[in-house]
Formats: C-alpha cells, sequence, structure tokens
C-alpha cells in the first residue's frame, strides 16, 4: 500500500485560549515505521512563548490491510525551556 494514503492535521491551543492549526497534509513518504508529511511546519514550531499549550492531532492511514485507522491524539505541554 503507498505511503500517500492518509492524512494529519495539528492545531496548537496557546496559553491565553487561542488555536492556531499548522495545517493538514498528506502523508508522502515512509519514516521509521510510520509515516511523514515531510512538512517542515510541523516540525519547526516553536511556543511563541512561556505557558502551558495543548497540541491536537488527529489523522488516518491505511494499513496494509486497506483498513483505515483514525487517532486523534492531545498533548498538553508545560513551559519551554529558555
Amino acid at each position: 500500500m503507498g505511503l500517500r494514503v492518509g492524512q494529519i492535521s495539528v492545531t496548537v491551543t496557546n496559553p491565553d485560549g487561542t488555536t492556531v492549526s499548522l495545517g493538514k497534509y498528506p502523508f508522502i513518504k515512509q519514516a521509521g515505521n510510520g509515516a511523514s508529511t515531510g512538512k517542515a511546519a510541523l516540525t519547526a514550531w516553536k511556543p511563541p512563548a512561556y505557558g502551558h499549550y495543548t497540541v491536537t492531532a488527529t489523522g488516518w492511514i491505511l494499513d496494509s490491510s486497506g483498513t483505515s485507522t483514525r487517532r486523534a491524539a492531545p498533548t498538553t505541554s508545560g513551559s519551554p525551556t529558555a
């Protein structure tokens, strides 16, 4: 099955409650045992200020038998280090 079958979208909730979308991207290549979008927008983001952030990644991918797997994984982080 091709690695182009699936996508991920990522949002970040800032300490002040505002939400920023980092975008929705298709998976385009293999990365270790998983898949990657190859998009720097998802890997280069850094917290702009101290505080607690919630990063939510939602997506789906087809497994080798063609079954679609959907996931939503919110993660809360603490203050960034200086």
